[in-house]
């Protein structure tokens, strides 16, 4: 079921637009677009109302490579974005953590090779150590 089906078995069951955006930490905007208009939903909307319910987000994203990965509902993603998904999925929690922390010194470093300023704070909000990236 993707995530559209979802909003509108909620509302079929009883939820108003404004309950279900509450709960997930969406606009009730939002919930009226993936109602009632062709937008697709981003992965951080697919996320909060995931979390909103309880539920992984995985319900809403197809975790397999094939024909889901064509209907997912969200930006197009491409042969290497599903590749790192795939493979970001196999792994444990801390080896996620440790893979999420490589890549964000990665990022960092990129930046600061390219004369950005470097950000602070990572994507999880912790400080940040530049480690040797080859």
């Amino acid at each position: 079921m993707d995530v559209r089906e979802f909003i509108k078995k909620k509302v079929a069951e009883g939820a108003k637009q404004v309950e279900i955006a509450k709960r997930a930490g969406i606009s009730q905007g939002t919930v009226y677009k993936l109602l009632y208009t062709d937008t697709n939903p981003t992965m951080d909307t697919i996320v909060k109302i995931a979390n909103g319910y309880g539920l992984p987000s995985s319900q809403f994203i197809a975790a397999e490579d094939g024909p889901q990965w064509d209907a997912l509902p969200v930006q197009s993603l491409t042969a290497k974005e599903k590749q790192l998904l795939k493979l970001f999925r196999s792994l444990n929690e801390r080896r996620q953590d440790r893979a999420l922390d490589t890549l964000e010194d990665m990022a960092l470093a990129f930046r600061e090779s390219r004369g950005n300023e470097p950000q602070e704070k990572n994507l999880t909000g912790s400080k940040s150590t530049l480690k040797s990236v080859g």
